[in-house]
């Protein structure tokens, strides 16, 4: 009887051991899509290299209608400052732009794929208030 306890635990042990060494094996294949979901997660930086102040920044989904609040808060992308977005999930997003008389130029469909860096320059602050190209508009929020 013994000799039978022992191979009935020798069996549970064996059969156990297979089935931790298959969730070992397998676990690295289910743990990688949590993991990236929560990995991509990135920064973008906006460089003002432009003669004029950025009072508002506010970041849309590129599918959403609606802004968010005001990234800046009370602080003032001065010329030639920066400032950094963290914590973005990856996807398209939608940047708005707003000076202190609250014109806006919008950036659509920016690409966040990874750690970026856009540089805002006098020209194209100035091209997107002339046209339309760049989406600029009256900032009526």
């Amino acid at each position: 009887m013994k000799n039978d306890s022992y191979a009935a635990s020798f069996s549970l042990n064996h059969l156990f051991g297979r089935g931790l060494l298959v969730l070992l094996v397998a676990l690295p294949l289910i743990a990688p899509p949590l993991a990236d979901a929560q990995a991509h997660r990135y920064r973008l930086r906006i460089n003002n290299h432009s003669r004029y102040a950025i009072h508002r920044i506010y970041m849309s989904s590129a599918e959403s209608n609606q802004w968010g609040r005001d990234l800046l808060g009370d602080g003032v992308l001065a010329p030639n400052g920066a400032f950094t977005l963290t914590d973005i999930v990856s996807g398209e997003w939608d940047i708005r732009l707003v000076d202190r008389y609250g014109h806006a130029c919008i950036l659509t469909n920016v690409e966040v794929f990874e750690n970026l860096s856009l540089d805002i320059t006098t020209d194209w602050l100035l091209n997107c208030q002339r046209s339309g190209n760049c989406q600029c508009r009256d900032d009526g929020q």
